[in-house]
């Protein structure tokens, strides 16, 4: 009995007895929530993610005619200098879109003030033959002439035109919508920069008359707005504005 009792108490010395051996988990120093160089890292980490999605926002398509202007604007208000160039234009649009940088010549173009200036419907014809060359090859990145490029106009002239343009084609963004859309994508693709390079031409004959150049810069501007809004109807509307100024180009040829 007393033997059996003592092999009793001593087994549950054993089980009361904790392991020696027992390891604590003790708090990692690198995960500690409260340690500064982990919340240092975790505040450059989230710095990093704001700034990547403000890059890829900066690299969406404008879609609408109000998107284009503020883009236009915002490259305006950003550069140091009193003017700012065909190439920051450019720029700021990269090459994520032909459609914008076709509607923004067709628009000046337009524009009294700045249309009016010796030299600017020769200037945007230019451009426009440039960008829609390179569209119809399926290039992206846009390259233009050095002298087209370096071509400048003041940045307070540019505000005040985008400003203007928003108040009086404001409107067209509720006419713009995604409608036959295959006319935006090959093969029709590329009957669209073409008529654009034809009507360009004509700009420069035409330029030699007081609002010679508005009928094709109009036309333009219609195909343009078919391509940002990846909307057929405009395009179809732009192919058929095209007919007509080509007509009256050829019909009222200057020389």
């Amino acid at each position: 009995m007393t033997s059996n009792a003592v092999a009793m108490n001593q087994q549950q010395s054993e089980t009361v007895e904790p392991d020696a051996t027992c390891e604590v988990d003790e708090p990692d120093a690198t995960t500690n929530p409260h340690d500064p160089d982990n919340t240092d890292r975790d505040a450059e980490e989230s710095s990093d993610q704001t700034d990547d999605q403000e890059r890829s926002g900066s690299d969406e398509k404008p879609t609408t005619i109000k998107g284009v202007l503020d883009q236009l604007k915002q490259s305006a208000e950003s550069s140091d200098d009193e003017s700012i160039d065909a190439g920051d234009v450019r720029d700021a649009f990269g090459g994520r879109a032909h459609g914008p940088l076709l509607f923004i010549p067709a628009l000046l173009a337009l524009i009294p003030i700045i249309g009016g200036i010796p030299g600017a419907s020769i200037l945007t014809a230019t451009l426009i033959i440039c960008v829609a060359v390179q569209m119809f090859i399926g290039q992206q990145g846009i390259w233009l002439p050095k002298r087209v490029a370096e071509a400048s106009i003041s940045t307070e002239k540019l505000i005040k035109a985008c400003d203007k343009s928003k108040r009086y084609l404001g409107w067209l963004d509720k006419l713009i919508h995604h409608r036959l859309g295959f006319l935006t994508k090959s093969p029709f693709s590329y009957v669209t920069p073409i008529i654009c390079i034809a009507l360009a031409l004509t700009m420069f004959p035409l330029a030699l008359v007081p609002a010679g150049v508005s009928a094709p810069a109009a036309a333009i501007l219609l195909l343009s707005l078919g391509l940002v809004g990846e909307d057929g109807v405009m395009i179809l509307l732009g192919w058929a504005g095209s007919i007509g100024c080509l007509w009256l180009a050829w019909a009222f040829f200057p020389f």
